[in-house]
C-alpha cells in the first residue's frame, strides 16, 4: 500500500523515467558498440583473414563506439597487412583523446 503512494507520487516518477532514459541509452550505446564491433570483425576477416585473432583481442578492449567506426574505415582502406596492424595495434594511442 505504501509502495504503490510512493509510485504514484511525482518526484518518485520523475527519478524512474530519469533511470529508466539512462538505461535506455547505455542500451543503445552499448548495443552501437557490440553492431560496430562484429563489423570490423567482419571487415579484417574478408580483408586480412589471418589478422582475426589479433583483430578481436584488439576490439574487445574497445569501449567507444565511434573509434570502433572509425576503425572500420581504416581498415578498409588499409593498403596491406601491416598497415592493418599497425591500425589494431596502435588504436589506443591513435584515439587516446577519444579515451580520456
Amino acid at each position: 500500500m505504501q509502495q504503490d503512494i510512493l509510485h504514484d507520487t511525482p518526484l518518485f516518477q520523475s527519478i524512474y523515467n530519469a533511470g529508466f532514459e539512462q538505461g535506455l541509452q547505455e542500451g543503445k550505446k552499448k548495443g552501437r558498440l557490440e553492431v560496430a564491433r562484429e563489423v570490423l570483425l567482419m571487415f579484417v576477416h574478408a580483408r586480412f583473414p589471418k589478422l582475426d585473432k589479433l583483430a578481436k583481442q584488439e576490439t574487445e578492449q574497445m569501449q567507444n563506439p565511434e573509434i570502433v567506426i572509425d576503425l572500420i574505415f581504416k581498415i578498409a582502406l588499409a593498403q596491406d597487412r601491416s598497415q592493418a596492424i599497425d591500425y589494431l595495434i596502435d588504436w589506443e594511442e591513435t584515439y587516446k583523446d577519444l579515451l580520456q
